[in-house]
């Protein structure tokens, strides 16, 4: 049976028959899946983030992917962004990136990439999920980056931001 992500379907009968064979039951059931996940949910389809200062962000109906969950040598080895999203950003000039993250119902974790393969190889810099996390990082005229943003638990989604302060060299 093939569900499609966010679609309902209705009662359904289903026979079942007891081990023995002497009867056959049927019954309803609903399947509901999930809500469709956002188009970001993967490194391979960031969302653009335009300009610097404070961006609006969501992990709203994320999943948790494979790409950017090594923390290996970052001092946050062991925990993994659950429920992740990507944004890229591209600077105008080269400079210095500060990145930080909030979250309102959730203490976010994110991580900076200064590469935009996917899946990134390590990430620049990270934020652990402590809440007062904020990366620096040099970054080069029309060069992109990556930002991966989501929590803690598989239970922390919602809305944030993501402030970025760009100061050229």
């Amino acid at each position: 049976l093939a569900i499609n992500t966010g679609t309902t379907l209705g009662p359904r009968d289903i026979p079942v028959t007891t081990p023995d064979g002497s009867d056959t039951l049927g019954g309803g059931f609903t399947i509901t899946t999930g809500a469709a996940a956002p188009a970001n949910d993967e490194c391979t389809s960031p969302t653009q983030l335009v300009g610097t200062g404070v961006q609006n962000v969501t992990n709203l109906n994320a999943h948790t992917g494979v790409s950017g969950q090594d923390f290996t040598g970052t001092g946050c080895a062991g925990s993994q962004i659950l429920r992740d999203v990507w944004y890229r950003w591209t600077p105008p000039a080269a400079g210095t990136l500060t990145v930080s993250a909030t979250a309102v119902s959730f203490t976010p974790r994110f991580a900076v990439y200064s590469s935009t393969g996917c899946p990134p190889i390590t990430a620049s810099l990270r934020g652990c999920g402590t809440g007062s996390e904020t990366v620096n990082l040099t970054v080069f005229a029309n060069v992109q980056i990556l930002i991966q943003y989501g929590g803690t638990s598989s239970l922390t989604t919602g809305a944030g931001t993501v402030t970025l302060n760009f100061v050229p060299t």
